[in-house]
């Protein structure tokens, strides 16, 4: 049996003030403030898959991603620990257009027209 904690000896639950292993979605109507809540984030890094951050006060000029295969060039970078330390909070704006791009990606890459003629499986 494994050993069991002395109830009468357990330290106060440590709540965490850093959100940076977190993932975080917001989605919501248009133009009600989501990419401005998102540009006051600490270290943030965009990516436009739309334009729309010309009036935020954004540390690093926004990414404007046009191919889904833009998106996954940017996203192995990410995986350098140099760049990680540079940026903590990575947006998506807007995934709905992210989403679709994808979806044009993959058909593509299957040679079909809609994602519905793939095959399951």
């Amino acid at each position: 049996m494994a050993d069991t904690l002395d109830l009468k000896k357990l330290s106060k639950h440590k709540i965490s003030t850093s959100l940076r292993s977190k993932s975080i979605l917001i989605f919501g109507s248009p133009k009600i403030g989501k990419s401005t809540f998102a540009a006051g984030a600490d270290k943030v890094l965009f990516f436009n898959f739309e334009d729309g951050t010309e009036f935020l006060p954004l540390d690093t000029e926004p990414i404007p991603i046009q191919k889904w295969t833009e998106l996954k060039a940017y996203v192995k970078q990410l995986r350098d620990p140099e760049i990680q330390q540079m940026y903590h909070t990575i947006v998506i704006d807007t995934v709905t257009i992210a989403a679709q791009l994808c979806e044009q990606y993959i058909c593509l890459q299957n040679g079909v027209t809609h994602i519905r003629d793939i095959p399951w499986g």
